[in-house]
């Protein structure tokens, strides 16, 4: 994406990169890789939203900003005036974003009746300067939220607001993932029962998948079940089936395992943990 361009992750809209810093409807959601997508009898209405977000209305005439757009970023800067917030972002942000990297990471789409839309993009920016140093800061994650409005067949963008994650982005599913096609012998390096610091987890082959049973150190009555669903000869998804917004992700290297949440900053070690059985 241009960086000239006011849409996707290169205008995140902020001072700078330092900071520490749901919706329902009558639709569900239209992800990256939702079957739905094509499917929907919006479907034209949701490539014209991710076009304006990839690039602006340079990229479809459909999509367009409200001149009053209601607009604030992470940091509790707002605007309600499209004029202005373009000239903070070419004075004050543009500058401490040149030569940074990064990118949109996921786009999800939300339709409310015939005539409202949500969409959420998640991106990841790299190397943007703090605003006080001009030195760059760490690896930023973050969402921007757009709420669409059409009318006459012209879709308007009324609402904007962006938000740094506190968690490092990680993929969302409508559904539980295909597990990937393993050998037997490799799906019984992945079997067995795990030790962690604060649970005992004992994955059992299902066909390609593993039942799943947790148990808490603390209170070694109450159990769970759960589903796995191999990614790879070394990686496992946990998933609880009746809610699949979040998930665990166990990691094998030599049979150690470790397990760290989704949005757990990749670049630090999850909790190792030890095999109890085969």
């Amino acid at each position: 994406m241009p960086l000239n361009s006011f849409r996707g992750s290169k205008y995140v809209a902020a001072l700078c990169g330092v900071s520490a810093c749901c919706l329902s409807g009558c639709t569900s959601w239209h992800g990256t890789t939702s079957p739905a997508a094509s499917a929907s009898p919006q479907s034209a209405d949701e490539t014209e939203i991710r076009a304006f977000i990839r690039g602006g209305e340079a990229e479809t005439p459909f999509v367009r900003e409200a001149p009053n757009l209601d607009w604030e970023n992470a940091f509790g800067i707002r605007y309600n005036n499209l004029a202005k917030r373009d000239a903070f972002y070419r004075e004050a942000v543009a500058p401490l974003q040149v030569g940074d990297t990064g990118g949109t990471l996921e786009v999800r789409i939300l339709f409310i009746g015939l005539s409202l839309a949500v969409a959420d993009e998640y991106w990841h920016e790299v190397g943007q300067r703090d605003v006080d140093t001009l030195k760059r800061g760490p690896d930023r994650w973050g969402r921007t939220t757009y709420i669409f409005e059409k009318a006459d067949g012209m879709w308007t963008e009324i609402i904007e607001r962006v938000a740094d994650l506190r968690l490092a982005y990680y993929r969302h599913y409508d559904g539980l993932p295909a597990p990937e096609p393993l050998s037997d012998e490799a799906l019984a390096k992945l079997e067995g029962t795990f030790r962690f610091r604060r649970s005992i987890l004992t994955l059992s082959r299902a066909g390609g998948k593993f039942a799943v049973t947790k148990r808490l150190i603390a209170n070694p009555a109450e159990r769970s079940t759960l589903v796995g669903i191999p990614t790879s000869a070394s990686t496992v998804l946990i998933f609880d089936p009746d809610d699949i917004a979040e998930y665990s992700i166990i990691e094998f290297s030599d049979g150690i395992p470790t397990i760290r949440r989704c949005g757990d900053d990749p670049a630090i070690p999850g909790t190792r943990g030890t095999r109890v059985t085969q």
